[in-house]
């Protein structure tokens, strides 16, 4: 019996245009094409038709939840089904991408890694975009340059290199006018954490948290959340005023969301935690704390976060076509 998970590496090998009729042929999990094949309300095709509000992408824009498209990639190993969707939402393997090594010291090694996620599956045309001074991102021509590009991938392990070369820039608006237009935004580990509304970093050998770049709206993002035991992290940075309000998101290695229309959709064979602080209090008795009211949503491959109303669904069920797929 063939793995209904699908052999994903077998499209490697496939030289045709990656298309609705190429992915439909695959065995997508937990309804992943019809998923990111399904019509967008109007008020978002106006928007892309439009290129998006430039005035209004021009600051990060607080907003209760995000609306994509994004892939948030929580570290090695990335599932390759969030490869695949990057590259179903750029349009297909003849989209330009630019892989920004902005989250690292390690420059040349962490791009070289990030363009092999890609090229792996055929695409074309991955390059490098060498972001990685605050005086590059800071220049009107670096961010003329970004935005001529179909989609962006940033990576990097390092949260605090990341929002100190990034945030606050010209280049850092021009990631925003190019979601705002509907060209996705994927980041893998810090490169996924900085996109969030606020970020943690690392400061005066202290954990901090700053404002990330806003494209993940409403969002307090953590990656390889349970590799590094970072529950309680991110519960007490939840708490503070003027972050209270963010969904806390913990990303495990080997998971990844895709966001698209204001819906978070796991994938991956690891999990990812969405944290909802809002109703909560901290009952404090002498030394002791506790939390209460915490809602806490551990999700796997296939099940769906809506982000505006912040409730779980289950994936759906196999179509009668995707069974006879995975025999």
């Amino acid at each position: 019996m063939v793995n209904p998970l699908m052999k994903l590496d077998r499209l490697g090998d496939i030289t045709s245009e990656l298309s609705t009729n190429l992915v439909s042929a695959i065995v997508l999990p937990g309804g992943l094409l019809e998923w990111l094949t399904r019509p967008l309300p109007e008020r978002l095709r106006d928007r892309f038709r439009s290129g998006g509000n430039r005035e209004q992408a021009a600051e990060p824009q607080r907003n209760p939840a995000p609306v994509g498209p994004l892939v948030l990639m929580g570290g090695l190993p990335v599932p390759d089904e969030s490869i695949v969707a990057m590259i179903h939402l750029a349009g297909g393997r003849s989209a330009r991408l630019a892989v920004i090594p902005v989250a690292t010291d390690s420059h040349t090694e962490v791009a070289e890694q990030g363009v092999k996620l890609f090229t792996r599956f055929g695409m074309r045309k991955v390059e490098v975009f060498d972001l990685i001074t605050r005086e590059r991102a800071d220049s009107p021509e670096w961010a003329k340059k970004l935005s001529a590009y179909d989609a962006v991938f940033l990576c990097g392990e390092d949260e605090t290199i990341g929002i100190d070369v990034l945030g606050g820039t010209v280049c850092a608006t021009a990631l925003r006018e190019m979601l705002a237009a509907g060209k996705p935004v994927a980041g893998l580990a810090a490169g996924a954490a900085i996109l969030g509304d606020h970020v943690f970093v690392r400061r005066n050998e202290a954990d901090e948290v700053d404002r990330g770049l806003g494209l993940a709206s409403g969002m307090l993002l953590n990656t390889r959340f349970s590799q590094e035991n970072r529950f309680a992290r991110l519960t007490k940075a939840l708490h503070a005023d003027g972050i209270n309000r963010n969904l806390g998101v913990g990303l495990d290695a080997g998971a990844a969301v895709a966001i698209r229309d204001g819906e978070a959709k796991v994938l991956g064979e690891t999990s990812v935690t969405f944290m909802d602080l809002r109703e909560s209090q901290v009952m404090a008795a002498q030394a002791n704390a506790a939390v209460t009211g915490l809602k806490v949503h551990v999700l796997l491959d296939g099940y769906v976060m809506n982000l505006r109303t912040r409730r779980p669904s289950g994936p759906p069920k196999d179509t009668p076509a995707q069974a006879a797929g995975a025999r």
